[in-house]
């Protein structure tokens, strides 16, 4: 039995020998068979995953060039829009500006500035519209704001000049002047007219009341006494009537003081009354001298006695006042 059993042992071994020998020898084939399986996977998954990848790439690009195209389709539309509502766009061009070089201090000038509106809007007042100090602020303009007359309408394509009173201030120096165009609460816009102003005052002039100038007030007022006797011997009259011919006696006495040389004015007894009523003027009395550096001279009630003029003189912080009524000065 042992016999057998090794006789059969032996027959299978050489059966599968000779196997391996057809096979060529090569015992690890099933090993090989695996990993070319495993590397043909590989392959084609990376061919697969290139593919995909290619394709995600087109697609994105084709996303890309959709999107680029919406963009494009929206700005015409956009444009399409602004075509058919209109666009709220303001401009403004300086075409010509006019401003003082210099002025002497407080002294007024007159500017202007003349626009051009090239934008897509009409200014007008109720609109909003006017010409602007820069910053809202100007040394020589105490308002901020210049207006377009009520009925004014200026369109696209038309120009308009604003003219403006500047006032120079009170201490020398060279000051900025600038104006621009502005739509109350939406915006400022459009050109800066700008200019500098020299301002200078002028020396104070020196003034004294001399001996030759009393002289000549105290001959001209009795020449006046002696000659226009309707202003005297007034003393029947009402205060209102008799302050009213004294106005016209005192116009007369400085005219004649004014026509031979001598620096007279009015007094001005409450300033910024018109000359029409006469009553609240220095009726009875007149400056001489500079505006503001002069002397108060009362020269009527004492001759209503009658009796001499009075010169003596009266400092005074009073303003006098050439009146339209008075000669201009030799």
């Amino acid at each position: 039995m042992r016999c057998l059993t090794l006789l059969m042992f032996l027959s299978t071994l050489c059966t599968f020998g000779c196997r391996v020998a057809a096979q060529g020898g090569e015992w690890p084939a099933t090993q090989d068979s695996s990993g070319a399986n495993d590397s043909a996977s590989e392959d084609q998954d990376t061919a697969a995953n290139d593919t995909a990848e290619t394709d995600d790439d087109t697609a994105e690009t084709d996303d890309d060039t959709a999107e680029t195209d919406d963009e494009g389709e929206n700005q015409d539309e956009d444009e399409d829009e602004d075509e058919d509502t209109g666009v709220h766009h303001n401009t403004a061009i300086v075409i010509e500006s006019s401003f003082p070089a210099s002025l002497e201090c407080g002294e007024e000038g007159t500017a202007s500035v003349e626009l051009l509106n090239e934008g897509s809007t009409t200014w007008s007042r109720e609109a909003g519209y006017k010409l602007g100090t820069v910053a809202d602020e100007d040394p020589l303009f105490d308002l901020t704001r210049v207006y377009l007359p009520q009925d004014a309408h200026i369109p696209p394509g038309q120009v308009w000049s604003f003219e403006m009173t500047l006032q120079a201030p009170e201490e020398e120096g060279t000051y900025t002047t600038d104006w621009q165009m502005v739509e109350e609460h939406v915006e400022w816009f459009g050109e800066i007219a700008e200019s500098q102003v020299e301002v200078v005052c002028p020396p104070e002039e020196a003034w004294e009341y001399t001996g030759d100038i009393a002289d000549s007030v105290l001959s001209h007022a009795s020449h006046v006494r002696n000659n226009y006797p309707q202003f005297f011997n007034l003393e029947a009259l009402d205060g209102h009537t008799k302050r009213t011919i004294a106005y016209e006696m005192m116009t007369t006495v400085i005219n004649l003081l004014r026509t031979d040389g001598v620096d007279a004015s009015r007094c001005i007894a409450n300033p910024g009354l018109p000359e029409s009523d006469p009553f609240h003027w220095c009726s009875d009395a007149l400056v001489v001298g500079p505006p503001g550096i002069g002397v108060t001279l009362d020269i009527y009630w004492s001759w209503s006695d009658p009796a001499t003029p009075q010169t003596a003189m009266t400092e005074t912080e009073a303003t006098g006042v050439v009146t339209s009524d008075l000669a201009p000065l030799q």
